[in-house]
């Protein structure tokens, strides 16, 4: 915790076997955070601003906020995604109720989206009481639009403590992208291949609560699951991310044999060393930067991890 250091090849030779463990266990930690926080972003960016045709359905659920317990479901009900101005009021079962308005809102040609679908959540009305002492309950929203071709994007309300009767006004948007292949040309960018190889948006479904890739888990679905299925789970698709970064960085390295060892594929335990000036790898003998990576002096060290079937490469620069 708050310790960092700039390693050397050098450096890192000279430490002992259990520092050099200690070193490649840490910087297996930090590049995992780092496949993960990727993963999670682009998943949620191809869900909620790729999808360039209508939603098909809008889900709009209420459940009982428990902070020890699951979510309690109060009821559900689908929404057609059409204009509807004025406040409309559907049951969600029982004398239960919700009260909402959808209008399109269209955007200029030039951006991204084309418009939007304003779903405005205005209120729920007769709700049933689940928490037993205060005879009330904790309502919240979760809104979930789905495509045929299986994009999903799920907003979530706040949360109106001890009342039958919240009232939310809250306004949550529904994209219609003008180009459905934004996220594959921003990841091609950042590096070749990294999006166009494949279909992208099949890497990033979402999670079933069955545990396989699917349509999205329901914040109540989720706290039921164990936390060894919600591992697997999230362990699918987060491998299949690394998958695409492993084949991009291949490719990437294919193409230019200099970058070989900046992005390897993790195939076995071998060290790449790429030579260069000895203790200043980021500048020759005159102290001269050098824009060329060519010239910087890479050792990297590849593991595979079996007993949690993962890959890591220890970086020394």
């Amino acid at each position: 915790w708050g310790r960092s250091e700039l390693n050397t090849l050098q450096r890192h030779t000279k430490l002992t076997d259990a520092e050099q463990r200690d070193r490649s266990t840490f910087w297996r930690n930090y590049v995992g955070g780092i496949d993960r926080l990727a993963c999670e972003v682009a998943r949620t960016y191809c869900h909620a601003f790729t999808n360039a045709e209508d939603w098909e359905k809008v889900t709009v659920a209420l459940f009982d906020f428990d902070s020890m317990t699951a979510n309690d479901l109060l009821g559900k009900v689908s929404i057609d995604v059409k204009e509807t101005p004025e406040p409309t009021t559907l049951s969600v079962g029982g004398e239960s109720t919700v009260t909402y308005k959808m209008t399109w809102r269209a955007l200029p040609k030039a951006s991204r989206l084309k418009g939007s679908w304003r779903l405005t959540l205005i209120s729920a009305a007769k709700l049933k009481a689940l928490d037993g002492i205060a005879r009330k309950s904790d309502p919240f929203a979760e809104i979930t639009a789905t495509t045929s071709s299986g994009l999903s994007l799920k907003l979530c309300s706040s949360v109106k403590v001890v009342t039958l009767d919240p009232v939310w006004d809250e306004v949550f948007d529904l994209p219609i992208a003008n180009d459905p292949k934004q996220l594959e040309v921003a990841l091609d960018a950042a590096a070749p291949n990294l999006g166009s190889t494949g279909n992208v948006a099949d890497t990033l479904e979402w999670d079933h609560e069955d545990g396989e890739k699917g349509q999205p888990m329901m914040t109540s679905q989720t706290s039921d699951l164990t936390a060894a299925t919600q591992r697997r789970v999230s362990a699918q698709v987060l491998g299949d991310w690394q998958s695409r970064l492993d084949l991009a960085a291949n490719m990437r390295a294919e193409k230019d044999p200099a970058a070989q060892g900046l992005l390897p594929s993790v195939l076995e335990e071998r060290e790449i060393t790429v030579p260069s000036g000895g203790e200043t790898p980021l500048a020759d003998g005159a102290g001269t930067p050098k824009p060329d990576y060519a010239n910087y002096a890479i050792g990297v060290t590849e593991r595979t991890d079996t007993e949690n079937q993962c890959n890591c490469s220890v970086f020394t620069c």
